[in-house]
């Protein structure tokens, strides 16, 4: 089988043909999902090919006529394994927008001027998810975002004054955020996942809150 990679149409007017690449199977088995992108580099589309026919068809299509697109975007797929979560920079910034396999935009999840980073967390029964994002007061100091899948109640959970390093517990009830910038020492909290204090630290050691965390079945270790 040879898949038919432009659908008998030419991808573009440049001449040279293009790069085909990152060929793996789409999670339902049905289909083999490719990247492809001209010589230029300022178009990209997710294809998806039937191994039987070699038939493919555009998912989605990322253009950028004046520069260069990513050619690797990142991608995470939700369980029902046919929409997932899709990072573009076609707005000038990188945000999240939930696609599904047939190329429906169900969500534009984030719409910011500013660069959204990576996905920490997926709430799918709570339609939410968490990311990292360079809001703070200025573009180095990382945050951490709590939005529905949906776009709506988009909040930043960290201070802005400070960059963070953020992880979920495994049972996604409490984030450790630590924060720090060049001239204060990192100092670490751990947050409800709705980004309320839970307890802080103060050194290495959590000044307040140790009974709080042992009654709620956890044990702080320093």
């Amino acid at each position: 089988m040879q898949p038919d990679i432009r659908d008998d149409k030419p991808f573009a007017v440049d001449v040279g043909g293009h790069y085909l690449y990152n060929v793996r199977w789409a999670p339902g088995g049905n289909e083999l999902l490719v990247n492809r992108t001209n010589r230029r580099q300022n178009i990209m589309e997710l294809a998806a090919c039937s191994p039987e026919t070699g038939k493919c068809r555009v998912v989605i299509r990322e253009e950028w006529p004046t520069g260069w697109v990513a050619n690797s975007p990142p991608m995470r797929w939700l369980s029902d394994s046919s929409r997932f979560i899709w990072t573009s920079e076609r707005n000038g910034f990188r945000n999240l927008y939930l696609y599904d396999l047939t190329g429906k935009l169900h969500a534009t999840i984030t719409s910011h001027q500013f660069e959204v980073g990576n996905i920490v967390q997926v709430d799918e029964r709570g339609n939410r998810l968490w990311y990292t994002a360079r809001s703070g007061d200025n573009h180095l100091k990382m945050q951490l975002h709590r939005v529905g899948l949906d776009g709506r109640n988009d909040k930043r959970l960290t201070d802005p004054a400070f960059n963070h390093t953020t992880s979920f517990s495994p049972d996604q009830r409490y984030i450790i955020d630590v924060a720090q910038t060049l001239t204060i020492p990192p100092a670490t909290r751990v947050l409800h996942a709705e980004g309320e204090l839970f307890c802080r630290s103060r050194g290495q050691v959590f000044l307040q809150d140790l009974f709080p965390v042992q009654m709620h079945g956890h044990r702080a270790r320093f």
